[in-house]
């Protein structure tokens, strides 16, 4: 979705996007009858900018690489500046903050990445300053003094501050990922991982101490670069692992990782001769007709959906993989034959049930089906190779005698 031009777009989305942009820039000229600029305003003002643009030039190659492997969902550090900027400066001045702080993220990293198109920056930024606005308005500027008093009611504005700020700007970004899917957006997707929120919480956590720094210790300030420069690195790092053992298409696990951990599963389960293995193969039917009638991201739209259906259907311990093409493997540790077969019918049933918008056309996308091999530790085989096989061969059957149907195979001679 990243990459599509601006008229490919969902007209709800464009008129969604234009209505925000709209919101953004009245709110950000009212700012301006609200507040006074004063002298403390304008020197932190000119700290924060220099702050945020000093950072942003210093992990520019780490958000670069972020932004080339991130998905609908992106969290970069700007709120560690917007929010002191909402706690301690007038509206206007956040307003303005907000603008050159993405204008700065544009113009140094944004502009030269293929899957960052411009109008999604000015989105993305109308969307801050709705935020920011409406976390100034609630929480009314408590640090605005030079050296304020603290006390409960400051807690609390500075509390209120940041939580609508993370509110409001998770709302509106929420909003347009789900119209740009057509309403198909996965839950993760609108609204981020937990480790996406966790992060989200941190940056938050650090606008905070950013801000009381700012105001009781500012000599301090440049000790925060360290960690969150560190911040910004351990979560590539972490994204180029994830990167290394999911499939991108799916956010399932990649077939190399879901083979170790599925290999590693079934060497426990030998050291307990009572400890039974299921493996399912899910292949869904007639999938090449989805690319050729209505397009390849129609296609994977639909492994999308495929995915997040069978995922939803086993328990959070059991391993979900693509195994390649429209493929997918399910490890049920624990499970017998009867409670794999009883799992995959279940599966079985939801992918038919499923109902997917192809992505440009906005045609709903129905009547999917998939063929599902079991196969069981011991009585398909003991080793992984051989449940695999024997989960594979179990599909054949499925789709030469007809499709849409669970086959199992527990034939003692295919047994290693």
């Amino acid at each position: 979705m990243a990459g599509f031009e601006l008229w490919e777009l969902p007209a709800r989305w464009i008129a969604y996007a234009v209505l925000v942009e709209a919101i953004a820039l009245v709110a950000a000229l009212a700012s301006f009858t609200r507040g006074e600029i004063t002298d403390v305003a304008l020197v932190r003002f000119a700290v924060l900018l220099a702050l945020g643009m000093v950072q942003a030039e210093l992990s520019r190659r780490i958000e670069r690489d972020r932004r080339r492997m991130s998905g609908s969902t992106h969290i970069n550090m700007t709120s560690i500046w917007l929010i002191p900027a909402v706690l301690m400066l007038p509206p206007q001045l956040v307003a303005v903050l907000c603008v050159a702080l993405y204008t700065h993220m544009w113009l140094r990293i944004w502009q030269h990445l293929h899957n960052v198109t411009l109008y999604r920056t000015v989105f993305g930024a109308s969307a801050a300053i709705v935020a920011c606005l409406a976390a100034s308005t609630v929480a009314g500027t408590p640090l605005a003094e030079r050296l304020p008093e603290w006390s409960w009611s400051v807690t609390l504005a500075c509390l209120l501050g940041g939580l609508t700020f993370e509110l409001v700007d998770a709302l509106l970004l929420a909003v347009s990922i789900n119209l740009r899917n057509r309403g198909n957006a996965p839950l993760t997707e609108l609204f981020g991982s937990w480790d996406d929120n966790a992060l989200e919480l941190t940056t938050l956590c650090l606008g905070g101490l950013t801000a009381l720094t700012l105001v009781y210790q500012p000599l301090f300030t440049v000790l925060l670069f360290c960690p969150i420069v560190v911040l910004h690195r351990s979560v590539l790092v972490k994204e180029l692992e994830a990167a290394a053992t999911i499939d991108v298409k799916t956010g399932l696990l990649n077939a190399i990782t879901w083979h170790h951990l599925a290999s590693q599963e079934l060497a426990r389960s030998k050291q307990d001769q009572r400890a039974t293995v299921g493996v399912l193969m899910v292949d869904l039917d007639h999938f090449k007709r989805v690319n050729d009638t209505y397009g390849h991201l129609a296609g994977d739209a639909v492994l999308k959906s495929v995915a997040t259906a069978v995922k939803n259907q086993v328990r959070a311990d059991d391993a979900v993989g693509r195994f390649g093409g429209e493929e997918f493997v399910v490890l049920l540790p624990g499970v017998d034959e009867a409670g794999a077969l009883v799992v995959a019918e279940r599966i079985r049933k939801t992918v038919g049930a499923l109902y997917v918008m192809a992505p440009q056309e906005g045609v709903p996308i129905a009547g999917l089906s998939c063929s599902i091999g079991v196969a069981v530790h011991r009585s398909s085989g003991t080793t992984m190779e051989r449940l695999l096989l024997a989960a594979d061969t179990a599909v054949y059957r499925a789709k030469r005698t007809g499709r849409n149907r669970v086959v199992t195979t527990v034939d003692k001679r295919d047994a290693a």
